[in-house]
């Protein structure tokens, strides 16, 4: 009997400790499944995070394919209409050919590389001090010669820097996957062009380094869209530099042509921001187009009129484009002024400016 229990109580013994090791290795085992679990989980966030930027680069690369496209089947366009100028004029048409092969070899940048981009999101979110730097930054970045003189010998300051940075550049849009983006204007000359805000700052460093320093970038915003331009004072009477809007004090630029078909000779105008600069500058060059200089249709110049008067024009002008501005913006050097009021916005501007 004694045996008997002696025994029992061994197994007893020896079943605990089986129990002991197999309940540590359970635990062992559970820790190292929780490892595994939170590894798991974190390659499972980070191929959604690779997942996410996969879809934002295939919609960039869309667009751009879409965009290459678009501008493929403009300079096809331009092809067809430059065939119907010079046909029965051989001699130019070598010419002709010179220059739409460079301009295809151009088109086939996607894009405009810039070595260091020393632009920024959007103003608004700096302090004050972080916005005069970026101001001006933004004037030591243009190059020592610019050559802007003939269109200011011909129509004067500041109407000849609109006309400049209008005939030297082009509309081009920020990427779709940068939601807004201030180049500076040494990027904007390297690129050729850019949106509202990249042109206006151009032509406000222009004017402040040429001592207009009663210069400043104004902006309206709607529900969903805004827009950027440049307003300064000079002898007195205020301009409203709308680069991107063309819109002048009133004024619109165009390039105009005289178009000859079937016998007829048609007049054609086209906004200059629509048209790549080189091909600008060659229409011109060549005498094919002339820079046009006119009213708003159904509108005047409006020449020496008050400041509440003309900022009540440039918003009207945009309404008449769809567009409803709410909000309004002054910056320059130690100004930073948002308001819904066109006379605030006025008086404000005289104010600072006396």
């Amino acid at each position: 009997m004694k045996v008997a229990v002696a025994f029992l109580l061994s197994c007893l013994i020896l079943l605990g400790f089986n129990y002991y090791l197999l309940q540590n290795t359970y635990e062992e085992l559970e820790r190292k499944y929780e490892e595994l679990l939170h590894e798991y989980e974190e390659i499972e966030a980070k191929n959604s995070e690779l997942m996410s930027k996969l879809s934002s680069l295939e919609a960039e690369n869309a667009w751009l394919r879409s965009n290459l496209t678009s501008t493929e089947s403009y300079y096809n366009a331009l092809i067809d209409m430059y065939e119907t100028w010079l046909k029965g004029n051989f001699s130019i048409i070598p010419i002709l050919v010179e220059r739409i092969t460079y301009l295809s070899t151009k088109l086939s940048e996607y894009g405009n590389i810039v070595g260091s981009p020393g632009g920024i999101s959007y103003l608004e979110d700096l302090t004050q001090q972080e916005r005069n730097l970026f101001l001006e930054k933004a004037v030591n970045s243009l190059p020592f010669t610019l050559n802007y003189s003939e269109y200011v010998a011909i129509y004067g300051v500041p109407l000849g820097i609109h006309v400049y940075v209008s005939f030297t550049t082009y509309y081009q849009p920020d990427p779709i996957s940068v939601k807004e983006y201030w180049k500076l204007p040494n990027e904007t000359l390297k690129d050729l062009g850019g949106d509202c805000e990249d042109l206006s700052l151009l032509a406000y460093s222009i004017l402040i380094r040429n001592g207009l320093n009663d210069t400043y970038l104004i902006a309206w915003l709607g529900n969903s869209t805004g827009h950027v331009a440049v307003l300064t004072r000079y002898m007195g009477r205020w301009y409203l530099i709308d680069i991107a809007g063309n819109w002048y004090n009133g004024l619109k630029l165009y390039v105009s042509m005289k178009i000859l078909k079937n016998g007829i000779t048609y007049d054609l105008k086209l906004p200059p921001l629509s048209i790549h600069p080189e091909v600008k500058d060659w229409l011109v060059r060549e005498n094919y187009a002339t820079i046009d200089v006119s009213p708003v249709p159904g509108g005047r110049e409006l020449s020496g009129i008050d400041l509440k008067t003309l900022l009540q024009e440039w918003v009207a002008y945009w309404v008449g484009l769809g567009e409803t501005p709410v909000e309004y913006r002054l910056i320059g050097f130690d100004v930073y002024f948002k308001t819904t009021s066109i006379t605030q916005l006025a008086y404000y501007a005289e104010k600072i400016s006396k």
